[in-house]
């Protein structure tokens, strides 16, 4: 008989009205978060955009249930990103992209391309290290000196100049994505993702609870409500995000948070 997962609870939240970018999974054979990488000024303008990538990524999720292999997911899912830009005329790789984390249930595995965070039994799992934590500390040290020259936060917060200095770090970060060099960072966008990109997390055999969340939740927490309330606390006393550990965006003037966020509970029960 097949193992499904009971799903606690989810939440998925734009950070700006009609832009979401991150996808949910609810599935109890394959629930995950997916998130849709904002748009940049570089990005082809007939590329498919983070949104239409997110959403093409989890329904190559969603139809596999786990059945194919983690490696095998994720060729499937970069071959429809591909076929999506061949749709529109440009070259895979050549605009946004998106990342995910999934637990399959009958591998007893969570799955991962990407930045998002996965907890086990309330233990964080650290994600690959990538070239992002460099352009959020030099944002972070742009806004800084723009604060010590008089400029408020609210200032800074209708008008980025951290990030506004850090495209050119911004661009470079993307330039390495789905390369396999120290700084490298694996995601959909249509190309081959490197194996060392996608990791195969294990599940221990007893009783467990796998929580999921996207990158905008700046910290993993047990449930939601702890979530939610991690979030709100941060975005109150750092507005900028620029504080441990710094973000590549901070929260803007009439955003309801930094960045896209989405969030998923669950728990399997032993495995037999």
């Amino acid at each position: 008989m097949p193992v499904h997962a009971v799903i606690i609870e989810s939440r998925i939240v734009g950070a700006r009205p009609g832009a979401l970018a991150d996808r949910l999974i609810l599935d109890g054979r394959l629930a995950g978060v997916v998130d849709g990488a904002t748009a940049k000024d570089w990005d082809s303008p007939a590329a498919p955009d983070g949104a239409r990538i997110a959403d093409c990524v989890a329904e190559v999720i969603r139809a596999t249930a786990g059945e194919a292999s983690a490696a095998g997911t994720v060729r499937q899912a970069s071959a429809a990103v591909s076929g999506l830009h061949s749709q529109a005329g440009v070259p895979a790789g050549s605009g946004s992209a998106a990342t995910f984390a999934a637990v399959a249930v009958e591998h007893r595995q969570v799955w991962r391309v990407g930045d998002a965070h996965v907890a086990i039994n309330g233990a964080q799992i650290a994600e690959l290290p990538t070239g992002e934590a460099i352009v959020a500390q030099a944002r972070a040290l742009v806004l800084r000196q723009c604060l010590a020259a008089g400029m408020t936060v609210d200032d800074l917060r209708r008008h980025d100049r951290g990030r506004e200095a850090t495209q050119p770090l911004l661009r470079a970060l993307t330039g390495l994505r789905n390369v396999a060099v120290e700084g490298g960072y694996g995601a959909i966008d249509g190309r081959p993702v490197p194996d060392c990109f996608i990791e195969l997390i294990a599940l221990p055999d007893g009783p467990c609870e796998v929580v999921l969340a996207t990158d905008g939740y700046p910290r993993i927490a047990q449930d939601l409500e702890q979530a939610e309330k991690f979030l709100r606390t941060r975005l109150a006393e750092d507005p900028l995000m620029i504080a441990d550990p710094p973000a590549t965006k901070g929260w803007m003037i009439g955003a309801d948070s930094f960045d896209d966020r989405s969030f998923v509970r669950l728990a399997l029960p032993a495995h037999v």
